[in-house]
């Protein structure tokens, strides 16, 4: 590869044009990464895409919310990214949704409101209800103390935060502003004077005291409910007995007061300054049996019975390990996954993580999406507020069902395309909301492990675009695969150094934009690079701005004249380079997050997760990803529009024949663009 900095490619194609992806409504975030890698295969030949569609599955009559205004296909959820979790002792539980920002309260009769938090709007006022803002991550964790309190990490925003039942927030420590991008050191103290580094955990002493865990500390954080911080450092010997440290990221307290944590299939006990394994092994599965010989697959959550009983969410499944040391599965299947009802193996869970128990002694579990209640006999059932309406099933709009998925384009008739990393094909939105198979082979995933390899079929699709002449452009891993008129081929083979694009974007004269981890390349049509953006680059444009040390490029796209823009997680900016090579801040203030609109250097964008970009053609730009969707001028000025289909939370958004088209977790909208 050849990789000079110059112009942009001159039209050796028809004119194209890039288009997007899209997502929308109200719901998730996260931000997805993919791990590993395959050998590049050779180019295949052009291969017709065969009729091979997922398989068949029996339509659902649809909830009466599928025929909401503005739904293309597919339901909305209430519940988008559940965390932390808590219940009191009337029987309320209080989930945080990391995505809307929120603290959602859920009474026993299945009524579900907004506790505390601004919808869709990151910050860390205290004050009264929505009146407060939080700066929440999937790792965000809360309790309920002595007094009845809700007492919650506020992980990028470094604070513990206290919140009242009546819903008064205020905070109890740390110090305010430190955002998503630069976290502050650990430092102890009383209230303001102390700091925390990405609190995630957060269990309650038998004393009354919190005790923190995250940040990278091997050890915990103590704070008293005066605000008091200190330290409590431990030593763990690993399992042949050399000695190395973790760091706490679920924790659990037993009714004597001492401290459990896990890592990843590991749990253990601290006593004495020392953390040795209480439970599970190197090797990771499922395997029932006594604790220091069982198998834990990935532990999310912990929480003790009354009775000394340990509760374990497993990723996929709820263990349980008795007072004697015995472990077993109480309902679930370690690798199965759905969100299916029912009794121990018969139930399904799709990622557990906070555990609760409330007041009759059952367990309250996050599950990707939904609450789950979990008996002590491993009965399984789900929140009557929090439905799953998540699944893969083509059909009419109302009946149709998705999983999530992060990336979406449309063409110039208006269908949708979506990447589907579940049945590993891309599934087809028509504009009368229609969902129909496209490309891809449903169950069958190349990879270099097994040694599969079909030309027509997907390792693990991370993004797609569309050119003007309706041209799909998929990423999948190691190469770019072209689908036109039905026949779908191998166009680019990505070197080692530009695997993983995360995004892509097309211009005009099929120039592919690729965004990586900390770099941007722009491909010619055959896969040369002739520009690349660094964190070299962008340093340049961070003068005088304190603790910018990074690149993370999270979306880009071109306008109709050739622009490449991208979408900076680090920078909280949109950044622009020009067709001469120029780059600048086109939208945002450099190294500052937020919410508020207005011009370069004024408005502020709180970029948490993947960005998608559209324009419209008066070069409009339409921003989703960070909460509301954002529109921004020509000239870089921010806005916040009120579209027809009200706030939702999008992760991806597209232009389309006079509509935006974005998706939530698990529905497409649709609205028409204002003039």
């Amino acid at each position: 590869m050849h990789h000079t900095p110059s112009k942009l490619v001159s039209p050796r194609f028809p004119v194209l044009r890039q288009s997007t992806a899209v997502l929308l409504c109200c719901v998730l975030t996260a931000c997805g990464g993919s791990g590993g890698s395959s050998p590049s295969p050779a180019p295949a030949p052009e291969t017709p895409v065969g009729p091979v569609a997922p398989p068949a599955v029996v339509p659902v009559a649809p909830p009466a919310a599928s025929r909401l205004p503005h739904v293309l296909a597919g339901v909305p959820t209430l519940l988008q990214a559940p965390a932390g979790v808590a219940v009191d002792k009337a029987g309320n539980t209080f989930v945080i949704d990391s995505t809307r920002q929120l603290i959602l309260k859920i009474t026993p009769a299945g009524e579900a409101s907004t506790f505390a938090g601004s919808h869709l709007s990151s910050g860390s006022e205290d004050g009264q209800g929505t009146d407060a803002s939080f700066r929440f991550t999937p790792n965000s964790r809360m309790l309920i103390d002595m007094a009845g309190n809700l007492i919650v990490a506020d992980t990028c925003n470094g604070l513990i935060r206290r919140i009242t039942p009546q819903a008064m927030v205020s905070t109890v420590a740390g110090v305010r502003g430190a955002g998503c991008s630069v976290y502050p050191e650990n430092r102890d103290g009383l209230a303001a004077g102390a700091s925390f580094s990405a609190p995630e955990s957060i269990v309650l002493d038998v004393n009354g005291d919190y005790l923190v865990g995250g940040g990278g500390l091997s050890g915990v954080r103590r704070v008293t409910p005066g605000g008091k911080v200190s330290t409590s450092r431990w030593v763990q010997p690993d399992l042949d007995g050399t000695g190395s440290g973790s760091s706490a990221h679920t924790l659990a307290v037993d009714k004597n007061g001492v401290v459990y944590f896990s890592s990843r299939g590991l749990i253990y006990q601290v006593m004495n300054g020392v953390a040795k394994r209480w439970a599970g092994t190197t090797e990771r599965g499922m395997a029932d049996g006594p604790r220091l010989s069982a198998r834990f697959d990935l532990v999310t959550g912990m929480v003790f019975g009354a009775s000394g009983d340990l509760y374990v969410s497993d990723y996929s499944s709820i263990r349980h390990v008795s007072p004697d040391g015995i472990v077993s599965t109480l309902a679930g299947v370690v690798g199965s996954l759905g969100t299916r009802d029912g009794s121990r193996n018969d139930a399904r869970f799709n990622g557990t993580g906070a555990l609760a128990i409330d007041p009759q002694g059952q367990m309250i579990v996050a599950d990707a999406y939904v609450m789950r209640h979990v008996s002590t006999r491993g009965d399984v059932t789900t929140f009557s507020a929090t439905p799953s309406t998540s699944g893969v099933v083509d059909g009419p709009g109302s009946v149709a069902r998705f999983e999530r998925t992060l990336n979406l384009a449309a063409d110039s008739k208006g269908n949708v395309y979506i990447p589907d990393p579940y049945t590993n094909v891309i599934r087809r939105i028509s504009p009368d909301g229609t969902v129909s198979w496209f490309a891809g082979v449903a169950g069958v995933r190349n990879s270099a492990v097994s040694g599969v390899f079909r030309a027509d079929a997907f390792a693990n699709q991370k993004s797609i675009a569309i050119d003007a002449g309706d041209v799909v452009h998929v990423a999948d891993v190691d190469r770019i695969v072209r689908i036109d008129n039905g026949v779908m081929k191998t166009v680019v083979t990505l070197a080692d150094e530009v695997k993983w694009a995360n995004h892509i974007a097309v211009d005009s004269f099929r120039n592919i934009a690729v965004a990586r981890l900390q770099d941007v390349w722009v491909l010619h049509p055959e896969g040369d690079a002739f520009i690349k953006v660094t964190g070299n680059d962008v340093g340049k444009l961070a003068s005088g701005v304190p603790g910018w040390h990074d690149f993370r490029p999270a979306g880009v796209a071109f306008d109709g004249t050739g622009n490449l823009y991208i979408a900076d997680l680090k920078s909280h900016t949109i950044l622009k380079r020009d067709r001469f090579g120029v780059l600048s801040v086109f939208a945002g203030t450099f190294g500052l997050d937020g919410n508020a609109d207005g011009a370069p250097g004024q408005a502020r964008l709180d970029f948490n997760g993947p960005v998608q970009m559209t324009f419209s053609p008066k070069g409009e730009m339409y921003l989703a990803g960070l909460g509301k969707v954002r529109k921004i001028t020509p000239d870089g000025t921010v806005s916040t529009p009120a579209l027809a289909w009200g706030y939702p939370s999008l992760n991806s958004i597209v232009y389309s024949q006079n509509r935006l088209l974005g998706m939530t977790a698990f529905a497409i909208l649709d609205t028409a663009l204002p003039d």
